[in-house]
């Protein structure tokens, strides 16, 4: 059984959801200003989370999940009526990793937030390091360091599912296609952009530290960095 936070407005969505997720705890807010504290006090395995929301739309609060080491690494569900593309550009480039509409199929719901679990659970057990510049990568417990300073680089999730997929088959050119795949799965209806908009982030936060993402022309991107390598060690003493 693993905790899922539902972040929803609507009583007839939080019972609806309750009754699909059954097998699962389902802890339910319509406040998007509790969630920070909810993740805080609770280990959440995995976000469900509403756009149209009281006080503030989903993506201030998807924004502020990505920034906080305490949420960063939680999956987290835009599950909304919003259909538009422009609308699920936003979700995925502020780090969602699935855009459920609304109305939605239960079976479908369930398969993919069970997806999503089981996925995250196979990265965890992940116990993989790499030196990359001048900055040690421990993939399992989320940090980046520049060694010299101990400085930590602050990533979103799907930005450390990108680098660490990168890090692990270094100099191999990936298309935006396999990138979407591989990072975001089949279940969301993610768009090039995405890639291009995480890729761009990277850039700006790891080329100073003399890692980069070379474009391809007409193919994709590649790690740029010669003297990538995986260590031995599971953890970074700062």
């Amino acid at each position: 059984m693993h905790t899922i936070l539902f972040v929803e407005d609507s009583e007839q969505y939080q019972s609806m959801v309750k009754k699909i997720l059954s097998h699962h705890k389902l802890i339910i807010t319509d406040d998007p200003d509790a969630v920070e504290s909810i993740v805080k006090e609770q280990k959440i395995d995995l976000i469900l989370l509403d756009i149209n929301l009281p006080k503030r739309d989903g993506y201030s609060v998807l924004s502020d999940l990505q920034s906080s080491p305490e949420s960063a690494s939680v999956p987290v569900i835009c599950l909304t009526g919003k259909s538009a593309v422009s609308d699920k550009v936003t979700a995925f480039s502020l780090g969602a990793d699935d855009f459920i509409q609304k109305p939605f199929d239960p079976i479908e719901l369930k398969v993919r937030v069970d997806s999503k679990l089981l996925k995250a659970k196979k990265q965890r057990k992940q116990n993989e390091n790499f030196q990359c510049g001048s900055l040690r990568i421990d993939l399992n417990s989320h940090l980046v360091i520049h060694e010299s300073s101990k400085k930590e680089i602050s990533l979103t999730q799907t930005e450390y599912k990108l680098l660490g997929h990168f890090a692990r088959n270094p100099g191999q050119v990936f298309t935006r296609e396999q990138l979407l795949s591989i990072v975001w799965g089949n279940e969301g209806s993610v768009f090039d952009r995405a890639v291009d908009v995480h890729i761009c982030s990277l850039r700006k936060k790891l080329t100073p530290y003399g890692v980069g993402f070379k474009s391809v022309p007409g193919i994709g991107y590649k790690l740029d960095l010669k003297d990538l390598k995986k260590l031995e060690s599971n953890s970074i003493s700062l």
